[in-house]
């Protein structure tokens, strides 16, 4: 009996490496949505005629889910109220647009509707002692409700731009310059800042080659045209078949019954098992039942069954003879890492300090990777055997299966990694 659970491992081999490949998968963008009238409008023939209403709107939060404009791991934490993301840091999106482009949030407050200030309206309704504070200082270190302090203790926030201007729009992306590093009340301010321009600028171009000119790389690294940032290629999903949308439904409609909170009156999809919060355990119906008929059912149970097993039917101490290949079948290069590996050993259990062996053996699969050492650990084996010494082999693999076929163990096993 062995455990064969699976272990993948990756070597970090270069941290830069690894950097890059974690910003370009967390910055990786989907294809562009299509509209909502475009989406109802392929949607409409197949809408079920007793309940037109309903059925629509199921259809097309169903193709929302398939065509990836929203992620089904991301509608199940909305559904459950789980957290989306956990981090050290707190992430702010900066909307880069002009300022008449700026949508805006509305609180529906009694009967009373508010709308409700962007952080850039926020920064222009700064105290008069913070109005040098530039727009990026505001949104990295201050308090976005009132009063807009200086949060003292608070990690800087990180900033996510949207949408990210190249330099080749120069219009936009010198009035994202210049909105980010120079303090304002009004964003055509920017225009003529006293200190950099003599007369007034007719556009942003003009107003950041001025800026550039004098400031240099005085500004502070905001993330804008990074060394190196490229734009991925928009990836391109083909749209889920009408077909798969009834089982896609069934599916959230099953998730739907099991949500907490769940009124079966007026509701298409009654809950059958609700989940309970948890100061309930032990207060629901289920869990009045009587366990007196339960105890003793089992009296020849040992608690200690697995380890007793375990001990009556233990994994042999060295390499199973069983499938080993003789060296004289073994192929050419086979044979030329069999041949290292025993001349090694030879130095070594004559009294030599040989330095230590480093090889790393490849091949596609079925090409007798694990056949060769196999071969090797057994004549190592005997060998050492041989000269009344014990065995020098270790045998470990980074997967269970892997480790079983050479009759080692897993990494995490051997080195007593944690798992998590």
């Amino acid at each position: 009996m062995a455990w064969q659970a699976n272990t993948d491992v990756s070597p970090c081999t270069d941290p830069k490496a690894v950097i890059e490949y974690v910003v370009k998968y967390a910055t990786k963008a989907e294809k562009k949505s299509p509209s909502y009238r475009d989406l109802a409008s392929n949607i409409i023939p197949f809408v079920n005629e007793n309940q037109p209403a309903m059925s629509l709107v199921a259809k097309l939060l169903n193709k929302l889910i398939g065509d990836r404009n929203y992620s089904a791991q991301e509608v199940c934490h909305y559904l459950l109220n789980l957290p989306l993301k956990h981090s050290s840091r707190a992430f702010i999106t900066v909307n880069l647009r002009p300022e008449d482009q700026h949508s805006h949030l509305y609180r529906v407050e009694g009967e009373e509707t508010r709308r409700g200030l962007s952080v850039l309206e926020k920064y222009k309704e700064r105290a008069s002692a913070d109005e040098d504070v530039t727009y990026i200082d505001f949104l990295q270190k201050y308090n976005h409700n009132r009063p807009y302090v200086v949060r003292t203790r608070a990690k800087a926030r990180v900033l996510t731009y949207f949408p990210r201007y190249l330099p080749e729009d120069t219009d936009n992306f010198g009035r994202a310059k210049l909105l980010l590093h120079h303090p304002f009340c009004n964003v055509q301010d920017l225009l003529s800042i006293p200190e950099i321009h003599n007369h007034p600028c007719d556009t942003f171009t003009n107003a950041y080659a001025e800026c550039r000119a004098l400031c240099g790389d005085s500004h502070k690294l905001d993330g804008l045209a990074d060394p190196g940032f490229d734009q991925e290629e928009e990836d391109i999903h083909e749209a889920t078949p009408e077909a798969l949308l009834d089982n896609i439904e069934a599916d959230w409609a099953e998730l739907a019954r099991n949500l907490p909170n769940q009124d079966n009156n007026n509701n298409p999809y009654p809950c059958t098992h609700p989940v309970q919060r948890h100061n309930m355990l032990g207060l629901r119906a289920m869990d009045d039942v009587d366990w007196n008929n339960r105890v003793g059912k089992y009296p020849n149970l040992c608690q200690d069954w697995w380890k007793t097993t375990k001990l009556d039917f233990p994994l042999p101490p060295g390499l199973s003879t069983t499938g080993l290949v003789d060296y004289n079948n073994l192929e050419r290069k086979q044979q030329q890492a069999y041949k290292m590996f025993l001349n090694h050993c030879f130095d070594w259990t004559e009294g030599h300090s040989p330095e230590p062996l480093l090889v790393q053996m490849e091949g596609e699969g079925g090409t007798g990777k694990t056949t060769v050492v196999r071969s090797i650990c057994a004549a190592l084996d005997r060998r050492a055997a041989a000269v009344g010494k014990p065995s020098p082999v270790l045998r470990a693999a980074p997967t269970g299966v892997a480790s079983h076929n050479i009759g080692g163990k897993t990494l995490h096993s051997m080195f007593r990694l944690p798992v998590k």
